[in-house]
């Protein structure tokens, strides 16, 4: 008969459980140390149950005190020994079946605990009535393995002053900010260069010294470029006169000898 667990969120890949039926401890005793043990790791538990069954460790009642020693430092309490003798096998159990579906023992966290009341027996006799102590028994474990989060780098952000009355700037798109970029690279690359250091005086002198030599050397090359210029023009204008000199000259002859012949037409 399958037993029908109250734990009703139950992962098949990270949980494993375990349950004792019809247990012969009493059901206050079990409230009590799964109240106890509830949220611990299964290795802090089996160690705490452990060291209750050696009477190290005593277990805090809170719900059935009535009437209770109190132990020191704790308030009300008792050592179940038998109770927490079964609650030890049935935890290794859990533990064992975690195992055997591939998960690590030392993350394995008790994420459920539960006792209830199971039916009663009599015990044997004639005389009087009474019923045995048994009670269900319900553990869960599950696997937390904590993810580290990697270090990112910080970004440095610098931060713009602004005025009394500046509105907030927008952001803009990441387009905008790599056309910016390229403007500014390429305003680096025209900047001129850094100038030279400047020279010695002494080389200075020569070099002002030299360059006065060249001028005066190329000064009078150009003063004789400009005479033959010179000499050459009135040649030129010379031969121009000549040509239109000629040139009325034929003009005229042409004129007279039209003449003549319309003459020459009129007397005949």
């Amino acid at each position: 008969m399958d037993h029908k667990y109250s734990f009703q969120k139950f992962n098949n890949e990270t949980m494993a459980r375990a349950v004792g039926r019809s247990m012969p401890i009493s059901v206050k005793h079990s409230v009590e140390v799964a109240n106890a043990i509830r949220g611990m790791s299964v290795s802090k538990a089996k160690k705490y149950l452990e060291e209750v069954m050696e009477l190290k460790q005593p277990v805090t009642y809170r719900r059935f005190n009535d009437n209770l020693g109190h132990k020191k430092k704790i308030g009300p309490g008792r050592f179940p020994i038998k109770t927490a003798k079964y609650f030890l096998g049935i935890l290794k159990l859990a533990e064992s079946n975690a195992l055997f579906k591939g998960l690590s023992a030392q993350d394995l966290v008790i994420v459920h605990v539960n006792a209830n009341k199971s039916a009663g027996q009599w015990h044997f006799g004639r005389k009087r009535r009474r019923q045995f102590k048994s009670s269900h028994l319900e553990i869960v474990v599950e696997e937390f393995v904590e993810k580290k989060k990697k270090a990112e780098p910080k970004k440095e952000v610098k931060k713009e002053k602004e005025g009394p009355a500046t509105a907030k700037t927008e952001a803009k798109p990441a387009a905008a900010k790599t056309e910016i970029k390229a403007e500014s690279g390429k305003k680096e690359k025209e900047e001129p260069k850094a100038k030279p250091a400047q020279q010695n005086p002494e080389k200075a002198e020569k070099s002002q010294a030299k360059k006065e030599e060249n001028e005066k050397q190329e000064k009078p090359k150009a003063k004789q470029d400009d005479l033959k210029e010179t000499s050459q023009s009135p040649k030129q204008n010379n031969n121009t006169l000549k040509e239109e000199k000629d040139m009325k000259e034929e003009k005229e002859v042409k004129k007279e000898e039209s003449a003549k012949k319309q003459e020459d037409i009129k007397n005949d």
